[in-house]
Parts: C-alpha cells; sequence; structure tokens
C-alpha cells in the first residue's frame, strides 16, 4: 500500500493510470471486506488508515483533465462513513483502554483520515447530498475537531483539511488580523512576515490553551463577541435615553444643579429616566469589567521595553557591579504581534471605557457618548477604514503639506495681484504671512475659488 501512495501522490498520470487499472474498485472491496476473522483491530485500522491516506492522495490536488471527480465517483462513499462510525463508536466504549490500550490513537486517526477524505470529496462534487453522512453523532465528533485552510496553487483555489485539538484556541480575531496584517509589497516580504505571523500564531495557541483550562477564564474568552454584542446594545439604550430624556432647564421653574466648571444649569431629567439610567449604567459597568478582563486574558498583555529598562535599573542599584554587567547585556523580551502593551492604545483604551462608564452612570449619562465610538472596534469594515488611515499616516501628512504649499502660493499671488480689487478698509491682511493663513483658513471654509 505504501508503493500505491508514493506512485500515486502528486503524479496526475499515475493516478489516471491506477484508476484505469481499477485500484479504487480494489480499494472498495478491501474496504468493505475489512473486518476479517484471521486479523485482529489493529492490523483492520492499520489497514483502513493505508487506504484513507491512498485515497486522499488520489483526490488532493484539482486537475483541469476531470479525472478527479471520477475518482470521487468511484469510492464508496457509504463505506467510508460506515467506516468513521465504527471509528467513532471505538472511541466510545469504556473497556478500549483495558483490551486494546494501542490501538485508540490508530483509530482516531483513521476516523479523522475518513472524515477529511469525504469532506475533500463534497469540495470535488457538490452534487453529493451531504445530509446522508452529516446527520451522525459520529460526524458532529470529528467534525468539532476539524478545521480547514484554503490555498491558491496557481488559479486553483482548494481546501485543505486537517486536526486541531480545540478549535477555541485559534481565535477569530487572530485569523482576521493575520489575513490583513501580512506584508505583501513583495514575493519575499510576504513568505517572510507570514513565517513570522505563524510562529506568532503558535504561541498565542499555546497561552490560550494555558489561560482556556480555567473554566472561568475560558467563559469570559468564548464569549467575547456576546459580551461586546451586549455592551453595544445597552450603549444605545443609554444613548436613546440621554437622547429623549434630557429636557432644558429653561421648560421648568424650580431650583436646577448648577455646574461649577461649565456655568450652565444641568439638563433636567424625570426620576424614571435617572432609574433607568442608574440600573442600565450598572450593567454597562459590569458588561465592561468582564470585557477588560476578556481582552486582558485574550492578549497576552507586554510592558513597553523602555519600562523593562527602567525597572532593570532600579534593580541595579541593590546589585554588584558584575550583576548590573549581565543585566545590561541580558537581552530584552522579543515584542510579540499578537500580544499587547499595557503603555499603548489597546492597553487603555477598555480600562478607558469602563472609566467612562463609571463617570456615565455616576453622572446625568453625559459620557455614555464616547461608547458610541466603540462600534468602529466592532466593525470590520470601519476598523480596515481606521487601519488604513493609520498605516498611511505620513502618506497622508506629505499630502496635507502639499495642499499647503499650493495655499501658499495662491497666497503670494492674492498677495502681488489681488490686493486692489480690495477695497481699502477692506483687505484681509497687512502681510504676507497673514495674507497666506487668510488663504488657509477661507479656502477650507469656502474653497479656494471663492
Amino acid at each position: 500500500m505504501g508503493k500505491s501512495v508514493f506512485y500515486n501522490s502528486g503524479n496526475e498520470a499515475s493516478q489516471i493510470d491506477a484508476f484505469d487499472h481499477k485500484l479504487v474498485d480494489n480499494v472498495n472491496h478491501v474496504l468493505r471486506q475489512a473486518d476479517v476473522a484471521s486479523c485482529d483491530i489493529e492490523q483492520i485500522y492499520h489497514l483502513k488508515r493505508s487506504i484513507g491516506v491512498l485515497l486522499i492522495d488520489m483526490i488532493e490536488e484539482n486537475s483541469s483533465s476531470g479525472h478527479i471527480k471520477m475518482i470521487v465517483d468511484a469510492i464508496n462513499k457509504d463505506d467510508i462513513n460506515q467506516s468513521i462510525i465504527d471509528a467513532y463508536d471505538f472511541l466510545q466504549t469504556d473497556d478500549r483502554a483495558i483490551d486494546h490500550p494501542q490501538v485508540e490513537d490508530l483509530v482516531i486517526n483513521v476516523g479523522f483520515t475518513f472524515h477529511h477524505l469525504l469532506n475533500r470529496a463534497f469540495d470535488v462534487d457538490e452534487s453529493i447530498d451531504r445530509s446522508r453522512f452529516t446527520d451522525s453523532p459520529a460526524w458532529e465528533y470529528f467534525a468539532a475537531h476539524t478545521m480547514s485552510i484554503e490555498l491558491q496553487k496557481g488559479t486553483s483555489l482548494q481546501r485543505v483539511y486537517f486536526t486541531v485539538q480545540d478549535k477555541d484556541v485559534l481565535r477569530q480575531s487572530v485569523k482576521q488580523r493575520v489575513k490583513w496584517e501580512v506584508d505583501r509589497s513583495s514575493p519575499t516580504n510576504k513568505l517572510r512576515d507570514f513565517m513570522t505571523w505563524a510562529k506568532e500564531v503558535c504561541e498565542d495557541i499555546r497561552y490560550q490553551r494555558r489561560v482556556q483550562s480555567v473554566p472561568v477564564a475560558r467563559w469570559l474568552v468564548k464569549k467575547w463577541a456576546l459580551l461586546n454584542t451586549s455592551v453595544l446594545v445597552i450603549t444605545f439604550m443609554l444613548n436613546l435615553l440621554v437622547l429623549f430624556g434630557w429636557i432644558a432647564p429653561e421648560k421648568y421653574n424650580s431650583d436646577y444643579e448648577y455646574d461649577v466648571l461649565s456655568g450652565h444649569y444641568m439638563p433636567f431629567i424625570s426620576d424614571e429616566v435617572y432609574l433607568a439610567l442608574l440600573v442600565l449604567g450598572v450593567i454597562h459597568i459590569f458588561l465592561w469589567l468582564m470585557i477588560c478582563v476578556s481582552f486582558l486574558l485574550s492578549n497576552r498583555p507586554n510592558l513597553p521595553p523602555h519600562l523593562i529598562r527602567f525597572w532593570r535599573w532600579l534593580r541595579s542599584l541593590r546589585s554588584t557591579k558584575l550583576e548590573r554587567k549581565r543585566q545590561r547585556e541580558k537581552p530584552l523580551p522579543e515584542p510579540n504581534l499578537l500580544g499587547v502593551d499595557l503603555i499603548s492604545w489597546n492597553g487603555i483604551y477598555y480600562p478607558l471605557m469602563l472609566l467612562l462608564s463609571v463617570l456615565g452612570t455616576l453622572s446625568y449619562g453625559e459620557f455614555f457618548c464616547f461608547h458610541m465610538l466603540h462600534i468602529v472596534r466592532q466593525n470590520q469594515l470601519l476598523a480596515r477604514v481606521m487601519l488604513a488611515v493609520t498605516l498611511n499616516g505620513r502618506s497622508m501628512l506629505w499630502v496635507v503639506f502639499l495642499g499647503i504649499i499650493f495655499f501658499y502660493i495662491y497666497g503670494i499671488l492674492g498677495f502681488l495681484l489681488l490686493r486692489n480689487v480690495f477695497l481699502g478698509n477692506q483687505l484681509y491682511c497687512h502681510n504676507l504671512f497673514e495674507c497666506v493663513v487668510a488663504t488657509i483658513r477661507n479656502g477650507l471654509m469656502f474653497g479656494m475659488g471663492d
């Protein structure tokens, strides 16, 4: 069987030749008759694993000749599905570790191999009735531990399936960041940056496994999307109360609270609206607190390098000369792409929103308007727009500088050629600097044509 795998792997001509010599028909027969009395269970599953690897190698790559679809049509998918069910039933038996302690990993491997084989068959032939195979506990079990990735080879796009222990350790936000933030400026940079991101993703998966080993932490990480959606709903409700509940104090003839800082009377709100603001505000604070904890659990917190150097310097004050030299020569921890610096915008954003939630609850709700900006972090389209602006900030500054140059040229022309257009007592400027400033101001307000 190993020679057949080597013969067919990645070789289209060999695959066609094997198909013409009824290799798939023979495999179907062997698979159908695999449970024979003369073989023990370990030999049977070794045979099934070899069959699964052989069939996957024959159909794993797309082909323009159409022979892949013919091979898929020839494969007895009912026998493949039955092997998946048999593997699942074996894993559910309580005495499997006693009777067959060395076979469990092999059975798991066979179950996933045949599961990936059927998924690949579904991709090749979309006319297959999936409901015949997917409506079973065995399929749900293996599907819960299977993920896929799409690969482009030339002009062909195909999906590759692989086994995972826990889908939750690879977060959706990580996949989005890898998809959008890999450097694609050149093929070399793309490959180098992709490998860097791959190492960071592997490290993040190990970190997530440690975090999610605690049930409470696992719940907070898994409910990240639900918590953010809930806090946005509460934010909209609070802002609707503020929008329709605030009434100007001039409407009433009674004493109102005077704000010393602003020099104005605070808006009037009824007792019912105030009670609703208080109740929803407490819920808002609780949700933001859980979001802050979930964010810190999901993202590895990092201290900025200058703080690490400062801390080492403080420690060196009480150490010997040799220890101070070792501290200086000790390399700083490498920054990780998927972590978050505590002294950064991402590091202070969620605590700041929690503080604004507390202030909004303790006041008349005026601080809840800032929480409307949180929709930018939850909407991928808006987040991409903000990312494009921040990543191209230097280019945008040069564009602004170019605009100022045009205003400057227009100001000089106006100062030299257009001053006689204005009346003597209505001159816009007395020197060139004032003329340029006036040109920029009026140009931004009314357009340069005015």
